[in-house]
């Protein structure tokens, strides 16, 4: 009897014992929470610019 799946690939060179899918999960993640991160200054430097730009338009 066979089986269809495959072998798990883990990292020998760090003796890391989880699958290579479970890193590259984990480094996906760390770019989404960057972006989430970028996104948020975005939008507080915009409102900042927004409320000055409002200030200095009504004096």
């Amino acid at each position: 009897m066979t089986s269809c799946h495959a072998k798990l690939k883990t990292d020998k060179q760090k003796n890391d014992k989880r699958p290579n899918i479970i890193s590259d999960y984990n480094l996906g993640v760390d770019r989404i929470k960057s972006s989430r991160y970028a996104m948020l200054m975005l939008h507080l430097i915009a409102d900042m610019c927004i409320n000055s730009s409002f200030i200095l338009m009504s004096h």
